[in-house]
């Protein structure tokens, strides 16, 4: 078993994810100036956006860095795991929320609220608690979609790949993404137009990488908390013939499963994978991971070759 303190010491050392985190919010401030620069002076954010834009910019970074804090927090706290942490089940066993996404996906609606009460806010905790299954529609308007932890079945079970996810959506389209890894000390922003960043350095799929044929790649994967038989089955024809091959198509050189969609995807925005695969993500899955994706470079498409539609 890994968890809490044991577990962050095992992946960086109690000094050296110190140091890392410091270098991180450093590395907030400086991108934060730089990127609320570029917002003036670009001519794809509509002009009457950019201070909204800028202001959102800010309020996600504050909120992602809080919320990374409160998950590093209950890890360290739980010594002995999170299992006897008040957990709440939803739609199955498999799919759970614990205080800590309730109290991050709060602590970001109420503030985004107050800051920005014109915008429309949509949830993974509030829509699984709201009677109707819902808590905004998407429109053209300003929409923020969050994830407060996802990999919440890694969080539990003391492993590092959770994210605090936070996306912001203008005429239906990933416009912001901020997604915070506070157990890896990395955080990820894009905004549509003005590129990818990882810890304030841009990110941008080598053209090699971009290049990679089937063989030699390193393809991630995931199951969905729904498990009947046809959407089990649905998966292992998918994963099996990535894993096997099937002529002419040559297996892949490995697939790998995270527990993490959010940071899959931002995996690929980096080069680290070739590609992520995945069936029945939802909006808040997609949100900010989306942007970042597609400023790195990369392509987010469907499964019948459709174009994305989030």
């Amino acid at each position: 078993r890994v968890h809490g303190e044991t577990c962050l010491s095992l992946m960086l050392g109690d000094s050296v994810r110190q140091a890392a985190a410091v270098a991180m919010k450093a590395a907030r401030v400086r991108l934060e100036a730089e990127l609320t620069a570029a917002i003036e002076a670009t001519s794809t954010i509509a002009a009457a956006d950019k201070s909204t834009v800028a202001a959102a910019l800010s309020t996600a970074l504050d909120l992602g860095f809080e919320g990374g804090d409160m998950i590093t927090e209950t890890v360290t706290r739980f010594e002995d795991g999170l299992h006897s942490h008040d957990m709440e089940i939803k739609s199955a066993v498999t799919d759970f929320a614990t205080e800590t996404d309730k109290a991050v996906e709060a602590l970001i609606f109420g503030r985004v609220a107050e800051r920005f009460p014109s915008h429309v806010l949509i949830g993974e905790e509030t829509v699984s608690t709201s009677p109707s299954g819902k808590t905004g529609m998407l429109t053209d308007e300003f929409t923020w979609i969050i994830d407060p932890i996802d990999g919440t079945t890694n969080f539990v079970h003391g492993q590092a790949d959770v994210a605090v996810s936070i996306g912001l959506l203008r005429n239906r389209a990933p416009l912001l993404g901020v997604v915070v890894a506070p157990l890896h000390s990395q955080f990820f922003v894009a905004i549509a137009g003005l590129g990818a960043f990882r810890n304030g350095s841009r990110v941008h799929i080598p053209a090699a990488r971009r290049a990679q044929v089937i063989p030699g790649s390193l393809i991630a994967g995931g199951f969905a908390y729904e498990r009947t038989e046809a959407e089990y089955s649905a998966r292992e024809q998918t994963y099996r013939r990535l894993v096997m091959g099937e002529p002419p198509m040559p297996p892949v050189h490995a697939l790998r499963m995270y527990g993490s969609a959010v940071l899959s995807i931002v995996r690929v925005a980096e080069g680290k994978l070739d590609a992520y695969i995945c069936h029945g993500l939802h909006c808040w899955d997609l949100a900010a991971a989306a942007v970042i994706l597609a400023e790195a470079g990369a392509v987010l498409g469907s499964a019948d070759g459709s174009a994305f539609d989030i």
